[in-house]
């Protein structure tokens, strides 16, 4: 039978757990905090007498992420996105730091085009890297359509990742916004900093995933 004690204990502990595997500053802060508090009231009841040494470094633990936390709220805030960047981290960029993210968006370029437009042409290289925001694009082969790309789709990140020229053709239809970055711009965030590098990695990972998934429903139709 577990004690009041017993239970603030294992509580903790979980939490910790589920920190381990959180993807984010923010959430991961939030987490270490609650695991913090959980543990400092096993501390205060587990024993005949509170443990103050780890009752201590557990309050300092608590303040510190705190203080964290105020930090990356406040940057947050001072941020500058526009609503529309705002909605485009939380759809597609959420596992990326949000300071990282930010970097990105100031050499990104917003449009909504006015007519039908072939920005990934087949065996040609292309020096952007394309996000379908908002809209629908036709992924071609050798003149024939072999996919059809929804809002949030990256186009021409496997010709980022790989170096290699594109293997097939995207258009993108008249209305959809499309947001577009210099690939040398990426390549220069990507080379300076590691976390950036990886967490781009990550989002273009889940990308990839979900055009198979998608394309597989569409062969399956």
């Amino acid at each position: 039978m577990f004690t009041l004690a017993d239970i603030f204990g294992h509580i903790s502990n979980t939490i910790y757990l589920v920190g381990s595997v959180i993807k984010g500053s923010l959430a991961l802060r939030l987490s270490w905090v609650l695991g913090a508090v959980a543990e400092l009231v096993y501390y205060v009841y587990a024993a005949p007498e509170p443990l103050w040494t780890s009752i201590a470094w557990c309050g300092l633990i608590t303040g510190l992420n705190l203080y964290q936390i105020m930090l990356i709220l406040l940057q947050r805030r001072k941020s500058g996105l526009s609503p529309q960047e705002q909605a485009l981290y939380q759809q597609l960029f959420h596992a990326m730091d949000w300071g990282n993210f930010k970097k990105m968006m100031k050499t990104a370029t917003w449009e909504v085009l006015s007519e039908d437009r072939i920005v990934i042409a087949e065996n040609e290289r292309t020096d952007y890297l394309f996000l379908l925001a908002n809209g629908a694009a036709d992924v071609t082969l050798s003149g024939k359509p072999i996919a059809q790309l929804g809002s949030g789709s990256f186009i021409g990140e496997m010709s980022l990742l790989t170096g290699q020229v594109p293997t097939a053709t995207v258009e993108v239809e008249r209305g959809a916004t499309l947001v577009s970055w210099p690939k040398a711009a990426i390549n220069k965030l990507q080379q300076a900093d590691e976390s950036l590098n990886n967490e781009l990695y990550a989002v273009f990972s889940r990308d990839i995933i979900e055009k198979i998934k998608h394309q597989n429903l569409q062969l399956a139709g």
